[in-house]
């Protein structure tokens, strides 16, 4: 049997930001920080940058296919204090579940609220 290996042929990167804190697998303040390609996409990286001081919370991550949200991931985020001398660091993960069906989002959420708020971006690819 011969198979044929598909790549991924768009780019897909999107971001946003985010401060307030959700309930434990709630819907209530999550943000949708990616939306799959008609063809599914395939997500290679996720950065966060906090945007000044913060304390530390968790960053939950969610795939919802439009009528359920599962929890996939959880990141644990340091508290980080703004400055004018050094840089306040960025961190990047990646998900177990890299390949994102069609009709899909990745949706965030924190589990306190921060002050500054963490812009999060992905950076993925559309089959």
């Amino acid at each position: 049997m011969n198979h044929l290996q598909v790549f991924p042929q768009t780019p897909n990167v999107s971001f946003a930001t985010i401060n307030t804190a959700s309930p434990y697998q709630g819907d209530i303040n999550t943000k949708i920080i990616f939306t799959a390609g008609p063809k599914g996409s395939f997500i290679n990286q996720i950065t966060v940058r906090p945007l000044g001081t913060n304390v530390a919370t968790v960053m939950r991550f969610y795939l919802d296919d439009g009528v359920n949200m599962t929890l996939i991931h959880e990141w644990a985020l340091s508290a980080t204090t703004a400055t004018e001398t050094a840089a306040i660091g960025v961190s990047s993960t990646n998900l177990p579940y890299q390949v994102i069906p069609e009709g899909h989002t990745i949706k965030v959420a924190l589990g306190t609220a921060v002050a500054a708020g963490l812009a999060v971006t992905v950076w993925g690819e559309d089959y």
